[in-house]
């Protein structure tokens, strides 16, 4: 099975600088205050095959770049093609490289052919030092998928309960959920103010609630209005209620639900007690267990939404009875490592550096051998 490849590690960095910079607070962006690694943008990916009938295979890539097939025979003969093309191979023994740059984003390829196709033996390079064992994810299998985008589960949910206080609209979802707020209006757009809370209390202080968004029909950072189904889609958030100050009957403008984002982690582990309190309990930190772990574990789903080396090495040990996910992990060390040179302590603070440290030995513990791949 075919797989997009990239740089090892180079994924991870990726998508830790997007959760680490996604933080909000009080109407205003807050990235992570401290040194951010960065992926490389020029890379090669190689595989050597020995080749008894021709072979056809697509190379499809994310950036710019071409197709290498070299005859390792006496002649070393070469042959340079165009990505997302249909390429024949030659007989013999061949090796295979694809050059992608992408200067905005992630270099991936994923190469598509019955022999010929890309998985975890190939190597990529970035032109310094020995070549490394690509990095690669079982989420990432299809040529139409973009490994920029980490593709979450969603489910469309509506509020359990709905009252009118002080003027206002509070809806209530049961329990901290995250989630993309949608309101469908009923005919235009009107301008209307979202106070979100894990409390009634918090979401009913329009003034003082820590996330509050008043919606803007063009050129809102925080959201988009789309005219063609009358809808507005803010970013993700983290809230168990919503609060709309100053309209006691929205109905009339329109209709509010959410999209409800998660990766939906396997069942491996489960508790339950006579005491149902206790089962209670487990319960609950199932959930905001599972609510903290996306593209990796992060310390809240609400503040800082930030990937912190102490708050992962708790999360490793609950993974182990919860729901047994290796790749979270690793995805989780390299992203608060970040590149292989490091500059300065993980999350700018010694104590998380010997967390990151000892987190390795718990992944070598838990997986058992399942270790990470070394370089070639």
């Amino acid at each position: 099975m075919s797989k997009w490849i990239w740089y090892h590690g180079d994924f991870e960095i990726y998508h830790a600088m997007k959760q680490n910079f996604d933080r909000e607070e009080r109407g205003m962006t807050w990235p992570a205050y401290w040194y951010t690694s960065n992926w490389n943008h020029n890379v090669y990916f190689k595989r050597d095959y020995e080749v008894t009938h021709k072979q056809t295979f697509i190379v499809h890539a994310k950036g710019k770049g071409y197709v290498k097939i070299t005859n390792l025979g006496s002649d070393e003969h070469e042959s340079k093609f165009p990505l997302d093309t249909k390429i024949e191979s030659p007989i013999g023994h061949i090796r295979i490289q694809v050059f992608v740059s992408n200067m905005q984003g992630l270099p991936t390829v994923l190469v598509e052919g019955n022999q010929i196709f890309s998985d975890e033996e190939w190597v990529a390079s970035n032109f310094l030092g020995s070549d490394v064992s690509v990095g690669t994810s079982k989420y990432f299998t299809h040529a139409n998928q973009n490994p920029m985008k980490f593709e979450y589960s969603q489910r469309r949910l509506m509020a359990s309960k709905i009252e009118i206080i002080d003027g206002g609209t509070l809806y209530d979802f049961g329990h901290d959920i995250t989630a993309q707020t949608l309101f469908k209006f009923n005919n235009n757009f009107q301008q209307i103010t979202l106070s979100y809370g894990e409390s009634r209390t918090e979401a009913l202080d329009v003034l003082g609630t820590y996330l509050k968004h008043t919606l803007k029909k063009e050129k809102d950072p925080l959201g988009q209005y789309y005219p063609e189904t009358k809808t507005f889609v803010t970013k993700l958030r983290a809230f168990r209620y919503i609060y709309v100050p100053d309209v006691s009957n929205l109905k009339k403008i329109g209709q509010l639900s959410v999209n409800f984002e998660y990766v939906d982690f396997p069942q491996i582990g489960n508790f339950k007690s006579s005491d149902n309190e206790l089962s209670q309990i487990w319960k609950i930190a199932d959930r905001t267990l599972r609510l903290c772990s996306g593209v990796f574990f992060i310390d809240g789903v609400k503040r800082d939404r930030w990937v912190w080396a102490g708050d992962a090495y708790q999360c490793y040990f609950m993974n182990r009875y919860d729901f047994f996910d290796k790749e979270i992990v690793e995805r989780t060390i390299l992203g608060v490592r970040g590149e292989l040179d490091i500059k300065q302590h993980l999350d700018t603070i010694v104590d998380y550096s010997l967390y990151w440290l000892i987190s390795i030995e718990l992944y070598y513990e838990t997986f058992n051998g399942l270790f990470f791949r070394a370089n070639k």
